[in-house]
């Protein structure tokens, strides 16, 4: 968990002067985003917002995906030790709820004071600050948010911002800079759940090496290139709107002053006087009356936006990643098996799926037998899940596939879990089985060795049997001949006498 401030306007001209007015005029209103996302990015948190005043309150005319921000307000748009306290048991709920224990990694800031929490199934650990005396090219973060996972949201947030930027200097607007509060959460949410791969996440918790080691050079630089990448795009819009004085790309991205004073010691009256900003953008009439902290902090809206202005280039850049995410997808579902097996039969205005089981093309029923040239293990499947889920309505499968596919995701992460838990234990489930199967295989063997004891025994009562039977036959002969002897031995004492 990590917070950083966002300028949602920020310019990417140097400011005219070395003021105070001109680097606020240059930067515009910032928000404190705060961020929480576990090792192998599997659960991304929708991010909590903090911004200087109450939101409109929410309408029915607009999209699902616009409703239920997590925000919270209050005039300095920072983080006070309520909003942690409230956010933390806030997870350590959800984390009850859904049976999960977690480790919950958070840096050292004014605001998070963890006395007084009460926590059942969160352990908060609050990370040391890195050495100030190091240069900051030599300083590791042990926080992987701040390994460069946040700087990855922003490169793609100001990408985002510029071109519908240029999109508004081509038009002949005014002000061509000027977001919308509600405008730039709905970006910044996206850029967060939609635009960030998973191995980047998995990279970044990687870098600070508390669960595993350093990725290897030649991953790194994989990534790396991406953010190039996207860098130079930005750098391409901002020389297309014409900016004489343009930022250094890193200046740019990662202001300086971004994340200074985003975190609040303490509490104070002055700091909870709201402004509320109408649809113009236009900040009305502060509150006269004064909100307690308490209420403020506590208090969780649900806010809705208005429509979202889609200008021709965003509109290009959803069209790019939606067809880079449907391919990823398709070859995902073709890895399964399950464009094959499953096919789509097109009637008129309807689509339906082949009936089938999910389990039994992939071979996980106790019915099918597992096919060999399909993933081998939980994790692998569990991957290629992950890629298809996002898109399964532009793969055009049907309600009771969707279904099936989801149950067996499911089904497979609950397993992959419970092996996780059991190898930590140190006791599979096939350990039982192994050491059943040895104290069978010792029984056996001693059966055996018994079995052939007694077999030699047998056989060497048979031969002393057989002695005994040929010295009795040899008896008779043994008496006959004595006898002759006896008597012959007589006859020759009868012969000395006379």
């Amino acid at each position: 968990m990590h917070e950083t401030g966002l300028y949602y306007e920020l310019s990417p001209e140097k400011p005219a002067g070395r003021g105070r007015a001109a680097r606020k005029e240059n930067c515009g209103e910032r928000l404190t985003v705060v961020f929480t996302v576990n090792a192998d990015a599997s659960d991304r948190m929708e991010p909590m917002f903090i911004g200087p005043g109450k939101l409109p309150e929410p309408t029915e005319e607009l999209d699902t995906d616009s409703r239920n921000f997590h925000y919270q307000n209050n005039k300095r748009a920072w983080m006070t030790p309520v909003m942690f306290q409230d956010y933390i048991s806030a997870i350590d709920t959800r984390m009850r709820d859904e049976g999960r224990y977690i480790l919950l990694l958070v840096s050292t800031a004014p605001s998070h004071v963890a006395l007084g929490l009460e926590l059942t199934n969160v352990r908060l650990e609050i990370l040391p600050s890195p050495m100030e005396p190091l240069p900051i090219s030599m300083q590791t973060s042990m926080q992987p948010l701040d390994a460069g996972l946040i700087a990855a949201f922003k490169r793609r947030y100001r990408r985002y911002h510029m071109l519908y930027a240029l999109d508004r200097f081509e038009a002949g607007r005014q002000d061509v800079f000027h977001v919308e509060q509600l405008q730039a959460m709905r970006w910044a949410r996206h850029c967060w759940k939609q635009e960030i791969p998973e191995e980047i996440i998995r990279k970044c918790w990687a870098a600070t090496e508390i669960l595993v080691p350093k990725p290897n050079p030649e991953t790194m630089a994989a990534f790396e290139s991406i953010e190039e990448d996207i860098d130079k795009e930005i750098c391409d819009t901002v020389s297309a709107l014409e900016i004489l004085r343009p930022l250094p790309i890193d200046e740019f991205v990662n202001p300086r002053d971004e994340n200074t004073g985003i975190h609040c010691a303490g509490l104070e009256e002055t700091d909870f006087i709201f402004t509320v900003p109408d649809n113009a953008g236009n900040e009305t009439k502060p509150n006269s009356k004064k909100t307690s902290p308490n209420a403020a902090d506590g208090a969780k809206q649900q806010v809705i936006m208005p429509p979202t202005e889609l200008t021709p280039r965003l509109q290009e850049l959803h069209a790019r990643i939606e067809a880079s995410a449907s391919s990823a997808a398709a070859a995902a579902a073709s890895g399964l098996g399950l464009t094959p097996s499953l096919t789509t039969i097109t009637t008129g205005d309807s689509t339906s799926t082949a009936t089938g089981s999910v389990e039994d093309v992939l071979g996980l029923s106790s019915s099918a037998t597992k096919s060999v040239d399909g993933p081998a293990t939980n994790e692998q499947l569990i991957e290629c899940f992950k890629v298809l889920l996002p898109e399964l309505d532009r793969l055009r499968f049907d309600d009771h596939t969707k279904k099936s596919i989801r149950t067996t995701f499911r089904k497979l992460k609950e397993t992959a879990e419970q092996q996780a838990l059991d190898r930590k234990r140190g006791i599979t489930k096939h350990k039982p089985q192994a050491h059943q199967h040895s104290q069978f295989q010792t029984q056996v063997q001693m059966q055996e060795q018994q079995a052939q004891a007694l077999q030699e025994m047998q056989q060497l009562q048979q031969q002393q049997i057989q002695q005994m039977h040929q010295q009795l036959m040899m008896q008779p002969d043994q008496q006959a001949q004595a006898m002759a002897m006896a008597a012959q031995a007589s006859q020759i004492g009868e012969n000395t006498v006379l």
